[in-house]
């Protein structure tokens, strides 16, 4: 919250994004885990639904699916070993991951806002793709022309973006 009230405060969106940072971990407690991984629905899902029953508009919903995905793309180019593969980025999870984060589907904006507000905490120590998945998912949606300019709010202090005049 201190991150939503720092950014954000003075935005429309202020109140969505309390919301989100209150609902999209409340399914965590009931992820089961087997050998070290999710069985079943995982917690992004699980948040979702509880949402959802509480009346959460769909923009809000498909924020919380939608919030943890980034990671998982960015997870799965590291191999084994991991080292990051760059080529792993292939042209089947491109498409997934077009078709996920659509901007007809999902409020594009509101998940910039909120992703940078749930990851805030993190600081990757390079500034570069391979340690920080923030920056490789807003690098992706500006690269597939999904969003012409970043939010400035809450940006991360390393980036030097110079917005368009």
């Amino acid at each position: 919250m201190p991150f939503i009230d720092l950014y954000y405060r003075e935005l429309p969106d202020y109140w969505d994004l309390v919301a989100l940072a209150y609902l999209h971990d409340v399914g965590k407690p009931d992820v089961t885990r087997h050998g070290g991984r999710v069985r079943g629905e995982p917690h992004s899902v699980l948040s979702a639904h509880i949402a959802e029953d509480l009346g959460a508009p769909v923009r809000l919903v498909r924020v919380i699916l939608c919030n943890d995905r980034t990671f998982s793309y960015w997870r799965r180019l590291f191999d084994r070993r991991r080292s990051w593969v760059p080529a792993r980025w292939i042209a089947a999870r491109r498409t997934t991951f077009c078709q996920e984060f659509a901007p007809e589907r999902v409020d594009l904006e509101l998940l910039v806002r909120f992703h940078r507000a749930d990851n805030g905490y993190r600081s990757a120590p390079l500034l570069e793709e391979s340690s920080d998945p923030v920056l490789w998912f807003e690098n992706r949606l500006v690269e597939e022309g999904f969003i012409d300019i970043l939010p400035p709010e809450g940006r991360d202090r390393r980036f030097h973006w110079n917005p368009p005049d």
